[in-house]
Parts: C-alpha cells; sequence; structure tokens
C-alpha cells in the first residue's frame, strides 16, 4: 500500500488550530470587555446611591430646621462626599462632590426650595 504523502494533514490541522485561538481571542475579548462594563456599572451605581444618600440626610436636616454648614463633609464607608451650601433667595443650591474608595469622583447639584421644604430638581454632571 502506498502512502499518500501530499501533505494533507498539516494544513488541516492548522487550519483547525487557527480557528480555535480566533474563537478563543474573540471570547477572551467579550469576558474582558464585560468584565469593565460590570465595574463601570458598579461604580456609577455606588455614586447614584451616595448622591440620593447625601440628598436625603440634607434634606432632612434642612426640613427639621437643623443648621448646616456652608461646606462640610459625610463621611461613609463606600467614600467621601463634600458639599457646599449656596443660597439664591428662595432657594438653596447644594453642590456634591464624591470621591469612592477607589478613587472615582462625581460632581451633582441639588436645589431646596426654603417655602416647600423638599428639593425640587437634582442634576449630576458627569
Amino acid at each position: 500500500m502506498l502512502h499518500n504523502q501530499k501533505g494533507f494533514i498539516y494544513p488541516l490541522s492548522f487550519t483547525i488550530l487557527l480557528l480555535a485561538s480566533t474563537f478563543f481571542a474573540i471570547y477572551t475579548q467579550q469576558y474582558v470587555i464585560e468584565k469593565k462594563l460590570a465595574h463601570e456599572t458598579e461604580s456609577i451605581l455606588k455614586q447614584e446611591y451616595l448622591f440620593l444618600y447625601s440628598v436625603r440626610k440634607l434634606e432632612i436636616q434642612l426640613q427639621n430646621g437643623d443648621p448646616i454648614m456652608n461646606t462640610g463633609v459625610l463621611n461613609l464607608t463606600r467614600g467621601r462626599v463634600n458639599f457646599s451650601k449656596e443660597d439664591l433667595g428662595t432657594t438653596l443650591k447644594i453642590t456634591f462632590t464624591i470621591t469612592l474608595t477607589t478613587g472615582e469622583k462625581a460632581i451633582g447639584f441639588a436645589y431646596y426650595n426654603k417655602s416647600l421644604k423638599k428639593m425640587i430638581k437634582w442634576v449630576e454632571k458627569n
């Protein structure tokens, strides 16, 4: 029996290896992208939670008539919130600067109506 040595196995195995490597690279890249997206989403949700917590806390203090300083700091377990108050007549503009423990920063503004005794507007700046 004659053996055909025209080189069929090498191109076949090389093609299979190339396809497997391509699929592996695609799935690895997809995994890395999803991991980054999950981290970014988690960071954004933490920032929004800290904003909401800070706004509610200051709103309750203002509704109760407790004096708040023009500038202050709220130290929380997941980050730090610096705020500054600016009087605009019938409203107060409160600027929040959030710094997470991971280092991300975000800025937001809240407007408090003195006659209604509640926050009337909220703006996040990114």
